[in-house]
């Protein structure tokens, strides 16, 4: 026999033992599943597993349906109507109609978990975020809840720190459908709903990519969401390396969030992480909100960013931005470099690091173009919370603007910071708006801290910044009965909203070297502001204005109807330029201390002008009243007293004035018109006393005031008026207080005099008549018939 041939021989002998002894293992095997089949119930099982759930979680555990084992071709089980209530309650907290998971066998004994399929039919489950900020899974995620665990008093158990041996998990497949999730959040009030759930996947647990597929509609209450997310791609979870990722993804969110449409598109060729690495390949992020009318959209891209040892550079990111609101529409155009470094183990980022950011931004804005760029360099350290732009710098351009200020201009720059942890912000600029030098800080200091500012600006004119006003076509002049400016301005009527101080918190002070606004000018302006709950106080307000000063307060109250409440004091003022810039009125001029305290409400400003209440006072020396000349007027009546028979009323003339040493009044405000009884002016001339009352809704004035000469003419330019001394000149002030007419009650002048002149003759010829009966005997009984006394009386 050759040699060769002797281990062959020799080997068929061992093959065939060991196939035999194959043989009667698969025997023994498949008697054993066929036992296990035959008499092994897992229903029986059922009661106790719903009690062990009582004891250690205090729920109740209920099977509805059977329990159905498979032995082959793998280990499976299945069962339905399957419910798991709230802990120490009744209601329902998750549930599914059907589960379903089989195991392969052989790789269960080598230490490995092979799940061939799970698959979840209906799955359903509502987590609750309770008041006190507890979750009703709390129990269950920290282990026991009512009972103790079989060996929880440490008997027969392994010793906690006992290093488990490694399982490795693989899943062929994981399939959902008709899946239901509701999270609720008793302290807001707020519900978010997932419904129809579905998911499929391929093999999760190896070091290939399968194909998975995803939807879902989420729904939530205040604001109101209702989206559909879809998803589709090439899933990776290698649970044994550490190694996540998706590859070919094709993402969308579609539906209405806030009542406003929404769309998202996510596309990405590779998405990927591992210990120490992270991939990007082609990303691209698209967002688009809105409508026709109203949109914004946003796109991404990032063609690739590659992380090796944890470390990142050279990624560029472009952005891509358009806002349409109507007609105004801005465009934005960035992009930057990105570097960092990932977290130990690759998990999340630690740094990232932005050193050159470029934007270019243009647009149009209320029918005018905007330009502008912005630079900035930016660092954020992920794991501390802290953000930082060490310098930013924009300019943006305004032009076309339908003012004295044709073009608009602001250049600033600064620094910007957040420390997310400690809820600390803060900002700087430095710059300019056209001819205005402007500094500001701004900060938060903790989360649910005041924003604080100072904001500074060498001189501003608002004014140059106002359209001009346009002028009312002759044909189109307003009424008499119209307030001033009401043909060229319709802003009195637009609604007010002060919707901004929802939610607003802040605190800090606002300078300015010289400022004018609405025509009056100020210099060496303060304010302090603060707002909170709805309620914007501007107190102290300080300024020195037309040779005086100014010191007060200004509230803004929100609520159904929105309140202003003012509180002013001026001393020393010249109020004569000061009412001609503010209101174009030329009614008085002198100086002295002007003091309001004022409330109103309404949605408009006419509103608020017509809703005006509280009390003022003037107290003005050195001064006249502008567009009468009384003086003049008592000059001309002088030479024609014995003619005039009745009233005339006089336009007012700039050019005409009458002065006075002193004049005093105070007013009580309600429903918009000040009503005043106590004025008081005094001059070498005249004494005055008035009363009357001034519509400030409707910009007219109605005044009556009685001035009595107690001078005379003599330094008024006029001849001697000795003879008209005591004499009360009525004369009413009237119509829109821009240009008010004077009524001089010349007939009540006349009936004054000619009494006055009466009483002085009569007294003369009585004096007379008595001194000639004294001097003539007899001369008592002579008398001058009524009528020839009444001619000597008049002189005529």
């Amino acid at each position: 026999m050759p040699a060769s041939a002797m281990p062959a021989n020799r080997s068929r002998p061992w093959l065939r033992r060991v196939l035999v002894g194959a043989g009667v293992l698969a025997a023994l095997a498949g008697g054993a599943l066929a036992w296990i089949a035959f008499t092994f119930d897992p229903n029986g099982w059922k009661p106790t597993l719903v009690e062990q759930v009582a004891q250690r979680y205090d729920r109740t555990l209920t099977l509805d349906g059977d329990i159905r084992l498979t032995l082959f071709p793998a280990l499976g089980a299945e069962v339905g109507g399957v419910s798991l209530s709230e802990r120490a309650g009744s209601t329902e907290f998750a549930g599914a109609d059907r589960l379903r998971a089989s195991l392969a066998l052989l790789p269960l004994l080598r230490g490995r978990v092979v799940v061939r399929e799970l698959a979840i039919i209906r799955p359903r489950a509502t987590l609750v975020t309770r008041k006190d900020g507890s979750r009703n899974i709390d129990d269950l995620l920290a282990g026991a809840a009512g009972g103790k665990a079989d060996g929880a008093d440490g008997a027969g158990s392994a010793p906690a720190d006992a290093a488990a041996p490694a399982i490795g998990l693989d899943i062929g497949r994981i399939v959902v459908e008709k899946g239901g999730f509701t999270s609720r959040d008793e302290r807001t009030g707020r519900v978010l709903s997932m419904s129809a759930l579905e998911l499929s996947t391929g093999r999760i647990g190896g070091d290939t990519t399968e194909p998975f597929n995803l939807s879902v509609v989420l729904q939530a209450s205040d604001p109101g969401v209702d989206l559909r997310a879809e998803a589709r791609g090439r899933l990776l979870l290698d649970l044994r390396a550490g190694r996540f990722g998706v590859g070919a993804l094709v993402a969308s969110l579609s539906g209405t969030a806030g009542g406003t449409p929404i769309d998202v598109k996510m596309e990405a060729a590779r998405l990927s992480s591992a210990p120490g690495a992270i991939e990007v390949e082609k990303l691209k992020l698209g967002l688009r909100q809105g409508d026709a009318r109203r949109s914004l959209s946003i796109e991404l891209s990032l063609p690739a960013l590659q992380a090796v040892d944890r470390v990142f550079k050279g990624a560029g990111l472009a952005l891509v931005a358009d806002h349409r609101a109507g007609a105004d529409t801005l465009n934005l155009r960035g992009a930057l470099v990105l570097q960092g470094r990932l977290a130990e183990g690759g998990r999340g980022l630690v740094r990232v690091e932005a050193p050159e950011i470029k934007a270019d931004i243009e647009g149009r804005l209320g029918g005018h173009t905007v330009q502008g760029s912005a630079r900035a360099q930016a660092a954020s350290d992920l794991q501390a919370g802290r953000h930082e732009a060490s310098r930013y710098s924009l300019k943006a351009t305004l032009f076309g603007l339908d003012a004295p200020a044709r073009d608009v201009t602001l250049a600033i720059d600064g620094t910007a910071s957040i420390d997310a942890a400690a809820g600390v912000v803060a900002g700087t600029a430095e710059g300019r708006l056209n001819e205005t030098s402007l500094r500001a800080r701004v900060s938060r200091r903790g989360a649910d801290a005041l924003w604080t500012f100072d904001v500074e600006a060498d001189q501003f004119d608002l004014d140059r910044y106002r359209p001009a006003p346009v002028a009312a076509a002759p044909a189109a002049a307003p009424p008499a009965t119209a307030a001033p400016g009401a043909a060229g301005s319709a802003a009195a009527a637009d609604p007010l909203d002060f919707g901004f101080l929802e939610g607003l918190s802040l605190a800090g002070a606002l300078r300015v070297g010289a400022l004018r606004v609405a025509g009056v000018r100020a210099a060496n302006v303060r304010i302090d502001l603060a707002a909170s709950d709805g309620r914007l106080d501007a107190s102290p307000i300080v300024a020195t204005l037309y040779s005086g000063r100014l010191q007060g307060g200004l509230s803004l109250v929100q609520g159904k109807v929105p309140r202003v409440l003012v509180r002013q004091q001026l001393s020393g003022v010249q109020v004569g330029p000061l009412l001609a810039d503010a209101a174009k009125v030329e009614l008085v001029e002198g100086r002295g201390d002007i003091r309001v305290d004022l409330s109103t409400e309404g949605r408009s400003v006419d509103a608020l002008r017509r809703a005006l209440s509280g009390s003022a006072s003037v107290s003005l020396a050195d001064g006249a009243l502008r567009g009468v000349d009384i003086a003049g007027v008592l000059r001309e009546a002088r030479g024609r007293i014995a003619q005039l028979r009745g009233r005339e009323a006089r336009a007012a003339a700039a050019s005409e004035r009458t002065g006075f040493t002193e004049l005093k009044a105070s007013f009580t405000l309600r429903d918009g018109i000040a009503r005043s009884s106590d004025l008081s002016m005094k001059s070498p001339l005249l004494r005055a006393g008035g009363e009357g009352q001034i519509d400030i809704g409707a910009g007219r004035i109605d005044y009556l005031l009685r001035p009595t000469i107690v001078g005379t003419l003599g330094g008024q330019g006029g001849r001697d008026a000795s003879e008209l001394r005591g004499i009360t000149v009525p004369v009413r002030i009237t119509g829109p207080l821009a240009r008010p007419e004077y009524d001089f009650d010349l007939q009540a002048m006349v009936a004054g005099a000619a009494r006055q002149e009466i009483q002085r003759r009569a007294t003369d010829l009585l004096q007379e008549r008595l001194g000639a009966g004294k001097g003539e005997p007899g001369a008592a009984g002579r008398a001058s018939p009524p009528a020839d006394l009444l001619k000597g009386l008049l002189g005529r």
